[in-house]
């Protein structure tokens, strides 16, 4: 093996103990084997003749259905090569999280959200670079929805986990009257070797004692109408009963949400080294720890004018349901991750599935992949260039890739057993991200026998960075590339994972492929910060330094001025999409003699509009602004014309 890339070499004797021998076959697995020339070297003893064998060439040709990629080409310099970078943002106030954008010299903000226990998911940008795809928790609490926002500022809701905005019917307002029930959490039995640190017993003993809240939360998803529910003072280790009501609700169907936080016992499993084992054998033991977990449950109620609507009471259940990581296939159609569990599992999900939705609406979401009937899937990314998406895929502990039209035919690119059996070593790959011409993958690569120390719980869950340092510290690993066509892959970064440092979430892409946006930590996540890596040298540079910002989103289809700025993340902005009023410019929902000014002014050239604008101040609808327009507006505001 001339290039030095075959690491291990396992050969199989098979002797019948008599003069005749007869080898059937030799078997050999090696782990990585790239597409190139080889030569084979076989050498094996054989009863009276001694030492046979000899070099045989080697061709491997690459994967069915690639093309090589061309060579990563070369940045130039500590600088952001084109295009504009997404990316998340916790300021200082430890209560919000903002959507940002960048071109490398310049930052603005785009929108951010302070709802309590709302945050926003890494960003996605379309291919065309006009709209951004999110996972955000917004008035569904703890369940996170996908949303899409475009460069009119313009959000809409693409999946409905909890609750999606209401069908208005009008003809008055009623109310709404009703209750609900926060059961005492139960604590798991164990299954198998359980951590001695913290026990099932000790659990029972702290939930024993642990008080209900004395009130939870009610909405009415998509109208920002949020109310406290309150309830009578009940003692420890007893369930909390909660009553709302709401008034003045516009005739209509509506979701009404309710949650409610209390501690629970969470247990998950862990893979450790095997104490007395031998070196690099591991089991997994269940690990037992206190955390807070929020109680929800989820009602459809129809309000009818003068009347008001008892829902009962309804009793919550201690589970979520995510709408994750968002990937566009196209710039129509969205895969994301559904992902569902009980919090007494941890992070174990009982269902994470793909799935895939259109933007354009009309059709319900199409499942890709059933965790009942196949392994669980999760970590997507689909590649416009070439109809594929890589994922990991729990039943070979690794990634996989399949054709985006046969997804249940996927192969399997890297597996934790491929990577581990040369080294002694456990890896784990995740976080997958495809290179603009689908030829490349960067993933992280996690070593699960070196892991970060673990952080203490955030003493803070209202805080969106603590709640991010919750998910994320302990995942970080080096960045990796993988060549799909011939599976080369070699290492981009050697941080030291078991000291707290590493990169945490999906990488992205330069737009020419030159460069790779990560999230790096160098503390464990205490603090973490947007790393820009040219590729073909190594070199890095910060894209942030303020220690509160990470997971980027690339596009070459963006500029900063098309952009929307300031926007307030709630449920009032995703309920108000399709409404525009013609000539009114100040958004208050009717034509004055403001706006009417406001439209000469761009009439004028003395200012200029964004696109929601335009579209309002266009009252002759002959595609552009002029005096017209302006002149059509006053009459309006004056009562002389109609819009």
């Amino acid at each position: 093996t001339p290039a030095g890339n075959m690491t291990g070499v396992h050969p199989v004797t098979d002797a019948t103990g008599s003069f005749s021998v007869k080898v059937s076959s030799l078997q050999m697995a090696a782990w990585p084997v790239y597409a190139g020339d080889h030569v084979l070297s076989v050498a094996y003893y054989a009863p009276y003749y001694g030492l046979v064998g000899g070099d045989v060439p080697v061709t491997l040709l690459p994967r069915q259905g690639y093309q090589v990629p061309p060579p990563i080409p070369r940045a130039a310099g500590a600088r952001v090569s084109s295009g504009v970078i997404a990316y998340l943002a916790y300021p200082a106030d430890d209560a919000s999280t903002a959507l940002m954008v960048t071109d490398g010299a310049t930052a603005a903000l785009v929108g951010s959200t302070k709802l309590s226990g709302a945050s926003l998911g890494q960003p996605a940008w379309s291919p065309d670079g006009t709209r951004i795809a999110l996972s955000a928790v917004l008035d569904t609490v703890p369940h996170m929805n996908v949303y899409v926002l475009d460069g009119a500022g313009r959000v809409s809701q693409v999946t409905g986990y909890g609750g999606s905005p209401p069908k208005l019917t009008g003809g008055g307002n009623g109310s709404i009257l009703g209750s609900f029930t926060m059961p005492k959490p139960d604590v798991p039995p164990p299954t198998g070797p359980t951590d001695d640190v913290f026990t099932p017993q000790r659990c029972h003993d702290i939930l024993d004692n642990a008080v209900p809240p004395k009130a939870g939360w009610a909405t009415l998803v998509g109208t920002g109408m949020v109310t406290i529910a309150t309830g009578p003072e009940v003692q420890a280790g007893e369930e909390g009963r909660y009553s709302f009501r709401f008034d003045n609700v516009p005739e209509g169907d509506y979701w009404l949400h309710a949650w409610c936080s209390r501690q629970v016992c969470q247990v998950d499993s862990q893979v450790q080294p095997k104490p007395g084992g031998e070196p690099g054998e591991t089991w997994v033991v269940q690990v037992y720890r206190i955390t807070i977990a929020t109680a929800n449950i989820s009602v459809p109620v129809h309000v009818t004018a003068g009347q008001v609507k008892n829902i009962g009471n309804a009793e919550c259940v201690y589970s979520w349901e995510w709408a994750a990581g968002p990937t566009w296939a196209d710039p129509r159609r969205i895969l994301y991750t559904h992902v569902a569990a009980a919090y007494e599992r941890g992070g174990s999900a009982a269902i994470s599935e793909a799935w895939m939705a259109d933007t354009a609406g009309g059709a319900p979401p199409v499942q890709l992949s059933s965790s009942l009937t196949g392994s669980k899937v999760s970590d997507l990314s689909a590649s416009p260039a070439t109809g594929r998406v890589v994922g990991y895929v729990e039943g070979c502990a690794g990634l996989a890739v399949a054709d985006l039209a046969n997804f249940s035919e996927g192969k399997v690119l890297t597996s934790m057993l491929a990577s581990t059996i040369p080294t002694g070593q456990v890896y784990s790959d995740s976080s997958p991200a495809w290179s603009p011409n689908g030829g490349y993958i960067a993933f992280t690569r996690r070593n699960l026998l070196a892991p970060p120390p673990m952080p203490p719980f955030p003493d803070d869950l209202g805080s969106p960075r603590r709640v991010i340092q919750m998910l994320c510290a302990t995942n970080q690993g080096n960045l990796w590339l993988k060549n799909v066509a011939t599976d080369e892959e070699w290492q981009v970064t050697r941080f030291n994972v078991a000291g707290g440092e590493g990169v945490v979430g999906k990488p992205a892409w330069s737009p020419d492929g030159s460069q790779i946006a990560i999230t790096y930590t160098k503390d464990n996540f205490e603090t973490f910060n947007v790393i820009i890596i040219n590729l073909a040298d190594g070199v890095s540079f910060a894209l942030t330094d303020d220690g509160r910002s990470g997971f980027p989103s690339w596009t070459g289809g963006a500029r900063l001025a098309d952009l929307p700025r300031n926007l307030a993340f709630d449920p009032k902005l995703v309920q108000l999409v399709p409404v525009v009023v013609p000539g009114d410019i100040d958004g208050d929902g009717k034509v004055t003699v403001r706006d009417a000014v406001s439209i000469l002014r761009f009439a004028l050239g003395l200012a200029q509009p964004d696109a929601a604008a335009r579209k309002a101040a266009d009252l002759n609808a002959d595609g552009r602004l002029d005096v017209a327009d302006a002149t059509k507006a006053l009459r309006v505001a004056i009562g002389l014309a109609t819009a």
